[in-house]
């Protein structure tokens, strides 16, 4: 059966989300967030897919222009918003309709990368959970809840955990589904605070979730976890300043080593640079100390210019791609940004993907 037929054999209801399940904040709160749609309920199924899946989503961009970054970003928000208003108007008027599964997925990932609003995410699946979903839609919203819940800042790791647990113990996805190893790996590396309990988790994935991708990354950050306990030795020639970086650049302070991998211009590493900047303002960090690698060398003004923005103590590892030095030796982290907990002597304390998973 096409879309268009199943859109056809789908009767308009009244929405969960917007009808008896929801209270008023929620309605209210989600279009405030993700914008109106002109034509209200009542328009045909068929209509509002055309529309969601004709969404004209930019293409990414490299630029060194704040501006031109800037648009980019408002461009990604604005067809976020777009696209997240048209999913709520499907799943108000056509709740049973084939492709809500899909179109909510859709909602609440880009609600959650694109607009950071894992608080609207875990609240309207709740409000689905609450209501007798099919094994599809109950997949979704399961999975959707618990990749907000290792996101949001304010739930305790143990409500995490329990929710990540109800998402892998229920409907199983399709064989060879990345998203159950996805969900554990960024569990491991963004919420778990120690080197056993991530080594705890990445067991679990690759004993029951195991996948090829997957599997290389557990292993470099196994490597990595091995070095925790023991005295960071990160050398490399700065090309920055021209000089060795070594562990003495590293002793003396409790310190936040942040490393990113390629450039600091594209608007994910952009948004990991004003996280740091966040982060020094607050004073929630102790000593930050940026590391880069790039093998964009004719960006070097640049990144001259985004160590002084920051205020921040900043090295760059230019990688020329022959280099089997200590960068790919000693610390070759599977996904950046990666941050470091380092104490006063040099020595790696903690490793985790995200900083408040270090500075709790």
């Amino acid at each position: 059966m096409t879309t268009a037929e199943r859109a056809r054999a789908a009767r308009p209801r009244g929405s969960r989300i917007a009808g008896a399940l929801a209270p008023p904040v929620l309605l209210a709160g989600a279009w405030l967030l993700l914008g109106d749609v002109q034509g209200g309920a009542g328009r045909p199924a068929e209509t509002i897919l055309a529309e969601l899946d004709a969404v004209p989503y930019p293409s990414g961009v490299e630029s060194d222009s704040t501006a031109v970054l800037e648009a980019f970003e408002a461009e990604i928000r604005r067809c976020t918003e777009r696209a997240n208003a048209l999913a709520l108007e499907l799943y108000e008027a056509y709740p049973e309709h084939a492709e809500v599964p899909r179109v909510l997925e859709s909602r609440w990932r880009l609600a959650r990368e694109n607009l950071g609003r894992n608080e609207l995410v875990l609240r309207e699946t709740d409000e689905v959970l609450a209501g007798s979903p099919g094994q599809e839609l109950l997949r979704t919203a399961l999975f959707e809840r618990a990749f907000s819940a290792v996101e949001a800042r304010a739930l305790p790791l143990d409500e995490v955990e329990r929710m990540v647990d109800a998402a892998l113990d229920g409907p199983a996805w399709p064989a060879g589904s990345a998203r159950p190893a996805r969900m554990l790996w960024r569990l491991a590396t963004r919420r778990i605070p120690t080197a056993e309990g991530q080594r705890t988790v990445l067991e679990r994935l690759l004993r029951h979730h195991r996948t090829r991708d997957h599997a290389i990354d557990a292993a470099l950050h196994f490597r990595l976890l091995e070095r925790v306990g023991a005295p960071l030795e990160l050398t490399f020639d700065d090309a920055l300043t021209g000089r060795p970086f070594g562990r003495e650049d590293l002793l003396g302070h409790e310190t936040l080593v942040v490393v990113l991998r390629m450039s600091p211009v594209l608007p994910r590493r952009r948004r990991a640079l004003a996280e740091l900047a966040r982060l020094r303002a607050e004073g929630s960090a102790p000593r930050i100390v940026c590391v880069w690698s790039t093998r964009w060398e004719e960006a070097l003004p640049l990144f001259r210019s985004c160590a002084e923005e920051l205020g921040l103590d900043c090295a760059l590892f230019l990688d020329r791609g022959n280099d089997a030095g200590a960068w790919t030796e000693q610390l070759r982290p599977a996904v950046t940004p990666l941050y470091l907990r380092v104490d006063a002597r040099g020595v790696l304390d903690r490793v985790s993907m995200r900083p408040e998973t270090l500075l709790d």
